[in-house]
């Protein structure tokens, strides 16, 4: 379960990068991938782990109830079954009870048999039902039809005065008006506040100094507030270059001498290509001298594999380009020194005297460059 809703996490926190992504014009898109990829690394900024935490936390936010609700599942399916075992145990223990006690029980219904009385059945009767009457009186007759003769009497009365009456006391605009009237309510009318009773000996005087008490906290609280705003802009110059993730490399980019620094090499190459590295190590110029072997090296990669290298290729182009040359023992020699050029040349790890001199035979007897 564990494993699944981790998955879960990891999809949503890369479909929120991915949403980030859905914003940048398809024209833009090629070169904020390249960049969003070389901020991944050893010189990546505060704020793009600050992005990164909060997409987690958000991932884990969204699945926490999810997971707490099928954990919770599982551990109340795997108790119904324990329980539900239970029951199982439990039936089975009766019906074992009840097949012991059956033979008594048929014996006994056997021998009250005899004694049962035969059951006859309600004969239908043919009365009709009675009716009944609520009044004090008596009952009524079923026959008499509720006509207005037989309730008003067989005299006939003049009911013109009675029409004429009613007819006048609709007219009375107090008995048949209408008006409409219309006044406002609240939608959602509101509870009423308990207010606070403050009819005691000195209440006036405590409910003063609550008041008092309030408005000085919330004094207090704006002072600490604009405190911090203006320690942030004070040290702000300190902080947001942390932040933007280029304080520390400015930090390495003065710590280095390799990348203020140019390598001042001739435009050709030298006849004796290993005395002259020889002698820049031995004048306390060891990168000079490495750059020189690595730059006749590349002349040589570009005879013996028969290419011509673009200006400004890379180590890792350059090795590529190595495998074209026939020679494993050239290809091999060569990675060598792409390997020694680059510890000296970024990692700043120079190779000792007795490396450098071992690298020097090793290039004369495989290039054939003169001592």
């Amino acid at each position: 379960l564990t494993l699944v809703y981790w998955h879960f996490e990891v999809m949503l926190q890369l479909a929120g990068i991915a949403l980030v992504f859905m914003f940048v014009p398809l024209d833009a898109l090629p070169e904020s991938l390249r960049v969003a990829v070389s901020l991944i690394g050893s010189d990546t900024p505060a704020w793009v782990w600050l992005g990164f935490n909060l997409l987690a936390w958000a991932a884990m936010t969204l699945i926490g109830p999810f997971y707490s609700g099928a954990g919770f599942g599982l551990y109340l399916n795997r108790r119904t079954q324990l329980e539900a075992w239970d029951v199982e145990i439990a039936f089975r223990r009766l019906r074992e009870r009840l097949a012991r006690a059956a033979p008594l029980l048929l014996l006994v219904v056997l021998a009250f048999a005899p004694f049962s009385l035969p059951l006859h059945a309600q004969e239908a009767s043919d009365a009709a039902p009675a009716t009944h009457d609520n009044h004090k009186g008596g009952a009524a007759p079923a026959s008499v039809a509720a006509t207005p003769a037989a309730i008003f009497g067989p005299s006939p009365v003049d009911t013109a005065g009675f029409r004429q009456a009613a007819a006048r006391a609709y007219e009375d605009p107090q008995l048949g008006a209408k008006h409409m009237v219309c006044h406002w309510e609240r939608s959602k009318p509101e509870e009423e506040k308990p207010t606070r009773d403050w009819n005691f000996p000195g209440g006036e005087l405590v409910g003063a100094f609550v008041k008092l008490l309030a408005l000085l906290s919330e004094g207090f609280l704006w002072i600490v507030v604009g405190a911090l705003l203006l320690a942030l802009a004070l040290t702000a110059r300190w902080w947001l270059p942390w932040l933007r993730g280029s304080g520390h490399r400015r930090r390495r980019e003065a710590e280095s001498d390799v990348t203020q620094h140019e390598l001042q090499l001739p435009d050709t190459l030298p006849p004796d290509i290993l005395a002259s590295a020889r002698r820049l190590w031995q004048d306390g110029r060891p990168r000079h001298a490495l750059a020189l072997l690595y730059r006749a090296s590349l002349d040589e990669l570009a005879q013996r594999a028969d290419i011509v290298l673009p200006p400004g290729s890379t180590e890792a182009q350059c090795l590529r380009a190595s495998k074209r040359m026939p020679q494993e023992a050239d290809r091999r020699l060569f990675a060598r020194m792409v390997r020694t050029w680059q510890y000296a040349a970024y990692a700043g790890r120079l190779p000792s005297e007795d490396e450098f001199q071992a690298l020097l035979d090793d290039l004369r007897q495989q290039y054939g460059w003169p001592a």
